[in-house]
């Protein structure tokens, strides 16, 4: 299963340059581009690159700095919520389900976890994402 997560970085006005910078405070991101749209597509992509190496490593993800003590320091900068995917950890459970309700998912999914955690996760107003696990 994945989990979103949102992380608050800071978008500084164009310098002398024309160039626009951006950073994510406490994750040591650093992105410049002449273009809003490029520069949050990277730092996207640089975020999610940093969470899978940290995850894949077996590290702690670190959480996002505080949007509100971000807005009462004075830095000349606009804050914007970037999102990245986390892997969560699977966990074995036993479930009984009557039999007639087992055929019927069987019907329609070949892994019967995945089409468990896809239900209850809609059911819950989660995005339903599918397991690679």
């Amino acid at each position: 299963m994945m989990k979103t997560v949102y992380y608050t970085g800071l978008l500084y006005d164009k310098d002398e340059d024309g160039i626009y910078g951006f950073e994510v405070p406490g994750i040591n991101i650093n992105v410049s581009g002449d273009t809003i749209e490029a520069i949050l597509q990277d730092a996207h992509t640089i975020l999610q690159e940093v969470i899978n190496d940290l995850s894949s490593a077996g590290e702690d993800i670190p959480p996002s700095v505080n949007t509100e003590s971000l807005l009462q320091q004075e830095v000349k900068a606009r804050p914007i919520l970037i999102s990245a995917t986390i892997p969560t950890k699977s966990v074995r459970i036993n479930v009984t389900l009557p039999d007639n309700l087992l055929e019927q998912i069987d019907k329609v999914s070949t892994n019967r976890s995945a089409f468990l955690a896809e239900s209850a996760m809609r059911r819950l107003g989660q995005d339903a994402r599918p397991s690679n696990d």
